[in-house]
């Protein structure tokens, strides 16, 4: 799949959220609750397959970082987005904006 293919909703939602910085799976599906004003909820297991696939496409990249919590050990996986993710969602909105 080329990584200019059209973004799916929650691809480009997912990309808008990071667009805000790093975040986690569950910052990232609340980001995306906020972002729809609570119209769209991601699921774990749905988040993940998305992630992996923006992932593929060199739109996002995983980033391993201690966890904040000092209780809990090991790394948790952040999200970031790359240079490409940023142009192809910046391409994306001026797309939806002009009704695609």
């Amino acid at each position: 799949m080329s990584p200019h293919a059209p973004l799916r909703s929650d691809e480009f939602l997912i990309l808008a959220v990071l667009s805000d910085g790093e975040n986690h799976g569950n910052g990232i599906m609340q980001g995306v609750y906020r972002k729809t004003n609570g119209g769209l909820m991601l699921r774990s297991a749905g988040l993940y397959g998305v992630l992996r696939r923006l992932t593929n496409r060199n739109l996002i990249e995983q980033v391993k970082r201690p966890h904040e919590d000092p209780e809990k050990e090991g790394m948790r996986t952040y999200y970031k987005i790359t240079s490409l993710g940023l142009q192809v969602v910046a391409s994306e909105a001026q797309s939806r904006a002009m009704g695609r």
